[in-house]
């Protein structure tokens, strides 16, 4: 509120001193402090959740790679899940996945068909995965590979995935969904965002979650050590961050399939 005074003319040999009030507008309350800490407590909780996916989830291996360290001396201990064929199989198929613990400390897996042919059926060879001719995965490994502990576990039917880990803890996936929902909650609840329009940034977190989310929760407002965007009208749209989403995600895995950590 701010006073000011002014002289105006009451009459001929008279002047009056009045006094004008002038009330500034009240800014409304505005709602990014709480978007801005919001930001800042997802972005830790997804920080935690891919540090601990590597420690705790396994991620998909090649079992000639596993032959190649066993050799080597480099892996000591196996995992085999589910049951290969009976002693009386005379011929058949099974697969059986085997686990082991890779380079960096990665758990890996790799699903492996064991077979017992009769010699009367057609040899059909398949190049689907890996093969070997053996009635139990477990056995065939403790015989090849003696100084090797080999251990039994049932059969787990579980095939969700994050971030390229499976068979992670239930608290952790509970812990992502969580951080997608809040980060949803921000974005429809909270102001309007930098660099990418509300659309733009739903396109994005839909088709690229892992990509999209934490870029959301880092550049879409004010964070510490983060410049501001230079036009704040240049944003990406929803129509642009759709198609990105139907294209760019296909490529990147097409060119990305043949390597593996």
């Amino acid at each position: 509120m701010l006073l000011s005074r002014r002289a105006c003319n009451a009459g001929p040999g008279h002047s009056a001193l009045v006094h004008v009030i002038i009330t500034e507008p009240q800014k409304p309350p505005t709602r990014r402090p709480v978007a801005a800490w919001a930001r800042r407590l997802l972005l830790a909780a997804w920080i935690v959740v891919i540090a601990l996916a590597p420690l705790t989830g396994e991620r998909e291996g090649r079992f000639s790679h596993l032959r190649n360290e066993l050799a080597q001396g480099r892996v000591t201990e196996l995992t085999v899940r589910g049951d290969g064929l009976g002693e009386g199989a005379v011929s058949g198929t099974a697969n059986q996945t085997v686990v082991w613990e890779g380079r960096w400390g990665i758990t890996r897996h790799d699903q492996v068909r064991v077979v017992v042919r009769d010699p009367a059926d057609e040899f059909v060879p398949d190049r689907s995965g890996p093969e070997v001719e053996t009635r139990d995965l477990a056995t065939y490994l403790s015989q090849t590979y003696p100084g090797v502990s080999v251990e039994r576990h049932p059969r787990d039917h579980r095939d969700d995935r994050l971030f390229g880990f499976g068979h992670l803890p239930g608290a952790l996936y509970s812990a992502y969904l969580l951080v997608l929902l809040g980060s949803v909650v921000v974005l429809l609840a909270g102001p309007e965002p930098w660099r990418a329009t509300r659309p733009g940034w739903f396109w994005a977190g839909f088709f690229v979650p892992w990509v999209a989310v934490p870029l959301f929760l880092l550049l879409s407002g004010p964070t510490p050590f983060v410049p501001a965007p230079g036009n704040e009208r240049r944003r990406l749209t929803g129509p642009a961050a759709f198609l990105l989403g139907l294209f760019v995600p296909g490529i990147v895995a097409a060119t990305w399939q043949a390597r593996i950590w």
